[in-house]
């Protein structure tokens, strides 16, 4: 398949949906990791994503809602505010998590699921991009840009190398690279939107890696037969 910055457009495809089906799965069980990043994630021999490293996560309270997912989409999950339930504000730690951390829990707002989804949407980048977050900045100044300027991690040289790569690509296969890499973009900063509200869930976020997949597995049997039929000529 295609490959740009050295990792292929269906692999970030399938890492994406790997790790959103993981927390797809512990939502609707009513549990945060509080933990997403690179770092607690590992792939199988067989190429496949694991979600690990549990020891961050909370259960939610119990709500009026059923166990259906929507009642932890972002959208509803606001309503644990205003419950009888207390708020349970998360202190920061500092050991390279803070990358990861979603702005609301800095300002010690409610935990739930969004900040999950914001701490992949960083980890979605760095897959992209194969860079650290906000290298070599102050971690008190990134914290502070994050929540009071809504700064995220800088794609622009990223986005610069990738462009280049997708340019020198033949044009046929040039407009199939743009689409899913548009699309990847397009995702983790959806992911990362300042509000919590805004961000999509987690099993939306799998409904859409799912069809990506199939779109790509179509183009690359197509791409397959174009070249079997070269191979005859």
């Amino acid at each position: 398949m295609l490959s740009l910055h050295g990792i292929a457009v269906c692999g970030l495809n399938s890492y994406g949906h790997d790790v959103t089906a993981a927390l797809s799965y512990i939502h609707r069980r009513r549990l945060v990791h509080l933990d997403v990043k690179p770092a607690n994630i590992i792939v199988t021999d067989s190429d496949r994503c694991k979600l690990t490293d549990f020891g961050c996560s909370q259960r939610l309270p119990s709500t009026s809602f059923d166990d259906d997912e929507a009642a932890l989409s972002v959208k509803k999950s606001s309503a644990l505010q205003h419950g009888s339930s207390p708020r349970r504000p998360v202190s920061p730690t500092f050991n390279g998590t803070f990358a990861y951390r979603a702005p609301e829990l800095f300002r010690g707002g409610v935990v739930s699921p969004a900040a999950d989804i914001y701490s992949l949407g960083v980890t979605l980048w760095q897959l992209r991009s194969l860079a650290s977050p906000y290298a070599g900045r102050d971690w008190h100044a990134v914290i502070f840009a994050v929540v009071a300027y809504h700064d995220r991690p800088d794609t622009s040289p990223a986005l610069r190398r990738r462009r280049s790569a997708v340019r020198r690509l033949p044009p046929a296969v040039n407009n199939v690279a743009r689409t899913p890499d548009r699309r990847y973009r397009n995702v983790f900063r959806s992911c990362w939107d300042a509000n919590p509200e805004s961000r999509p869930t987690a099993a939306e976020l799998v409904r859409l890696f799912q069809t990506w997949r199939t779109e790509l597995d179509s183009v690359s049997s197509t791409s397959s037969l174009e070249t079997d039929d070269m191979d005859a000529i």
